[in-house]
């Protein structure tokens, strides 16, 4: 899921969404971006029992599962815009 740079607030609104749609996740891998680092958020995975990942820094390649899943996702997008 990408998220797009929102106050803390908003971004623990997306995050409730999300989970209440698709279950409460055991892990989370994320970027080292400073949206993705509060103590806030550490604190909600903490009290939910979700392990929190960083990827490694400039090498977006050692995400590969996820990054396989968003480029067969973005193939699919592209495949179903073309029917239309």
């Amino acid at each position: 899921m990408n998220m797009h740079p929102l106050s803390d607030v908003k971004q623990f609104g997306v995050l409730f969404q999300l989970f209440a749609r698709c279950g409460m996740p055991e892990i989370i891998v994320s970027a080292n971006g400073t949206r993705f680092v509060s103590a806030e958020l550490e604190e909600f995975y903490d009290t939910n029992g979700i392990s929190h990942f960083f990827s490694a820094l400039y090498h977006p390649q050692s995400n590969g599962q996820a990054e396989r899943f968003l480029d067969t996702l973005k193939r699919s997008l592209h495949k179903l815009k073309e029917e239309r």
